[in-house]
């Protein structure tokens, strides 16, 4: 069977800019607070405990139910006790990306 080629479809790349629009004031907004700490949720201090005890053994343990391993495992990568930046830099990219997939 001849006939015309099947067009090639190539894989879709989502536009940058929407997330930059979103992330930018996300960002900004909390950035005042990025060094200040955890917070006084309780469950940010279990994140830090799992993220500490994924460090010091290489074991995953639940810090809340039902688990966040991503999350976790990302704060377990990048947390140094008493320096919180990076971990709530983590939380706010994460707020971001909700925006940009959220309908």
């Amino acid at each position: 069977m001849t006939g015309a080629p099947r067009p090639r479809h190539d894989p879709v790349v989502p536009d940058p800019v929407p997330l930059l629009v979103l992330a930018l004031p996300v960002l900004v907004t909390r950035f005042p607070w990025m060094f200040a700490g955890p917070g006084l949720d309780a469950d940010s201090f279990r994140v830090l405990e799992v993220a500490e005890i994924i460090q010091k053994t290489g074991r995953y343990e639940v810090s809340r139910f039902p688990g966040y391993p991503v999350y976790e495992y990302l704060v377990a990568m990048v947390y140094v006790p008493g320096q919180y930046g990076l971990t709530n830099a983590i939380s706010a990219a994460a707020t971001s990306l909700c925006l940009y997939f959220s309908p």
